[in-house]
């Protein structure tokens, strides 16, 4: 049984129109603004929401309070239902989760995957200059525009269980800035190959790629070879001590300008000119996904 009735006003200014979405005891819905039919999402705790789940809403809602970025997903207003349940209202994103782009369209070639990593890291390191950590980074909380092509984060702070960095796993390991760089890691593995590298159980599938020098990334025999220096990155990122990982976004964002500038073909969209700031090319989103708009995405 949904929380909201379709047609309820909450927060004081939003109607409830659809439920889209019922994940990790949080209830989202697609909702609007009678004067200008502007479309929100608002976000509150299932019936049966753990108090930890409840807790995780809270502080999601606080965190992108505290945050103004294009690659973010917009905070617009949060407080309570009537009955005193917390509730929050964010930007409507119009176009699919990345991780329903890697379903349909798989493995990215190398260059394509790095213009999407760059816009996440510019929002990443927004976060980290006011000494906030994304700790939960995915392709299925990473949503992209379907007109823009832009590439923003959309939820925060509950990991999958195939992006959950090694010092967090620990009782009490505290996140921070290297735990965000080894869930971009874990993603640009997931882009690259099509593959994730972490099993159902929270092992490594590829213990060697974090032992070898120039490790090899086993992509799809559709793509191109990946450059020996994202390779190294990768493996460096991915590093299971925070200690040998870089030690911050402008050092990644370095090296990625850097391969883009030596080996993005000319003809890739947006490289090797435009590396930072680049939009995720809207033709990258495959035809059926761009038939899917009519459907309603948040």
């Amino acid at each position: 049984m949904a929380r909201l009735p379709l047609g309820d006003v909450v927060l004081f200014d939003y109607r409830i129109d659809a439920l889209l979405a019922v994940n990790a005891g949080v209830e989202s819905y697609v909702a609007s603004l009678p004067a200008t039919g502007e479309r929100v999402v608002v976000k509150v705790p299932a019936f049966l929401a753990r108090p930890d789940e409840q807790r995780a809403l809270t502080q999601e809602g606080a965190f992108l309070a505290q945050v103004r970025h294009p690659n973010v997903v917009a905070f617009l207003q949060g407080g309570f239902l009537d009955d005193g349940t917390p509730a929050y209202a964010r930007e409507f994103i119009d176009g699919p989760t990345l991780g329903e782009v890697l379903q349909r369209r798989g493995a990215f070639p190398f260059w394509e995957a790095l213009l999407v990593v760059l816009q996440l890291l510019d929002g990443l390191a927004v976060m980290h200059s006011a000494a906030l950590f994304h700790r939960g980074i995915c392709p299925e909380g990473i949503r992209i525009e379907a007109d823009t092509g832009i590439a923003k984060f959309v939820s925060f702070g509950r990991p999958s269980r195939h992006y959950i960095a090694p010092e967090t796993r620990k009782p009490g390991g505290a996140a921070g800035a290297r735990t965000d760089l080894h869930g971009i890691g874990l993603l640009l593995y997931r882009l690259l190959t099509g593959e994730d590298l972490i099993d159902d159980d929270g092992r490594v599938l590829r213990p060697d790629l974090l032992t070898s020098i120039v490790p090899s990334l086993p992509l799809p025999p559709s793509r191109p070879p990946v450059p020996a220096e994202l390779a190294r990155l990768v493996a460096e990122l991915l590093e299971p001590d925070p200690v040998a990982r870089p030690a911050d976004v402008g050092t990644v964002v370095g090296v990625i300008e850097d391969v883009l500038r030596l080996y993005a073909p000319k003809a890739a969209p947006d490289a090797p000119e435009t590396v930072r700031g680049s939009q995720f090319p809207p033709n990258l989103l495959p035809e059926d996904l761009e038939e899917d708009r009519d459907s309603g995405w948040d």
